[in-house]
Order: structure tokens, then sequence, then C-alpha cells
């Protein structure tokens, strides 16, 4: 009597257990809770650049080489890049959403005969969503 009393007691504190357990919610992200995600600039064009994001200070980014801006808000960016030879910043604009990692990588344009023509890959959390090959003038950088 008291050993069965004892596996149902065992049983029960068991199921118990698992019942608790079961019912607890992992917690939101950090990304979700705060609406951020990450922004990450990509320059494989054979040449060095000036870029810049929103109101930061523009930094030189060699050719291979990326830039990453983490925890950046949820919303719409501002992304830029100066051609020296015509002096004059680009910009091209897109919306980041909560927990998203945006990537713009810029390349070397191989269709046109230019070798100042470039194509901007922008991809959204690893899957390409444009492919653009011409750019906006920024009249205000």
């Amino acid at each position: 009597m008291k050993r069965k009393l004892f596996f149902t007691s065992l049983l029960a504190l068991f199921f118990g257990v698992a019942l608790f357990l079961s019912s607890c919610e992992d917690p939101p992200p950090y990304c979700e809770v705060n609406n951020v995600g990450d922004i990450t600039i990509v320059n494989q064009t054979g040449f060095w650049f000036y870029f810049a994001l929103d109101d930061y200070s523009d930094f030189r980014l060699n050719d291979g080489a990326s830039k990453t801006y983490y925890d950046e808000p949820a919303g719409t960016h501002y992304f830029y890049i100066y051609d020296d030879f015509t002096s004059t910043w680009y910009y091209e604009t897109e919306h980041l959403s909560s927990c998203e990692d945006l990537t713009f990588t810029w390349y070397l344009n191989k269709k046109k005969s230019s070798a100042r023509s470039f194509v901007l890959e922008i991809a959204r959390n690893g899957e390409v969503i444009k492919t653009l090959t011409e750019f906006k003038p920024a009249k205000n950088k």
C-alpha cells in the first residue's frame, strides 16, 4: 500500500513538473522587444568608396570589405555612396523590420562597358529582394 502511494505521488509530481515546464514560454528575442535589426554594407566593386548610413559619418570601405550596423531601429533607412569621379553622393532607401538583417552589396556592372557602372543588390535575411543599376543623387548629403 505504501509502495503504491509512493509511486502514485511520484507520478503526480512528474506530471506536475512536466505540465509546469511545458507552460513556460520563451521570452521574445531582444530584437523583437527593442524593435531593431542589423544593416550590413558590402563593397565588391574592385574599388574603395565612401559610404554612409542615415546620419552617421561617412566612412571609407575598401574592396572586399564590409561594415555592419547592429541594433538599428526598425523603419526606413537611407544608404549613401560617394562617387568621386562625379563628386556626387547617391542614395537608396529601404525599410528595416524588427529582427531583420538587411544587406546592401555593391558590385561592378559587367554588362556595361563603363568601368564606373555599378549594381546594388539589396538582401533581406539573406534573400535578394532588389537589384538596382540606377541611383538617385542626394541633394543634401
